[in-house]
């Protein structure tokens, strides 16, 4: 599930981490039966308070997809360098992304 994406979280809100078309990376089947997690780490490589092993839950009747939500409590500095890990696991299957992450003041 290669990405280039980067990830926009704002401080202070609650808002939705989202894992779209989890899938096998052995014979390409979706995991609907996953243990999904998200941790947010900082420039410096800390563990942000509130994405600290996020749980990402099955969305029922869908293929693949894990959501999981980030209280209004979260209130890191705003900036670039952060990088969100999320791990599966499923069935004996790992997978691993690492995405940037940017926070910034949500302005609408």
């Amino acid at each position: 599930m290669p990405s280039t994406a980067m990830i926009v979280l704002f401080p202070s809100n609650h808002q939705v981490v989202e894992v779209e078309g989890l899938r096998s990376g052995v014979d390409g089947s979706f995991k609907n039966s996953a243990v999904v997690t998200a941790t947010l780490k900082d420039p410096s490589g800390g563990t942000v308070t509130g994405v600290d092993s996020l749980t990402l839950s099955y969305v029922p009747e869908s293929d693949g997809v894990y959501r999981g939500v980030i209280s209004g409590g979260f209130g890191p500095p705003v900036g670039s360098g952060y990088v969100l890990y999320v791990n599966a696991v499923s069935g004996g299957e790992n997978l691993h992304i690492e995405l940037p992450a940017l926070i910034e003041i949500r302005r609408s």
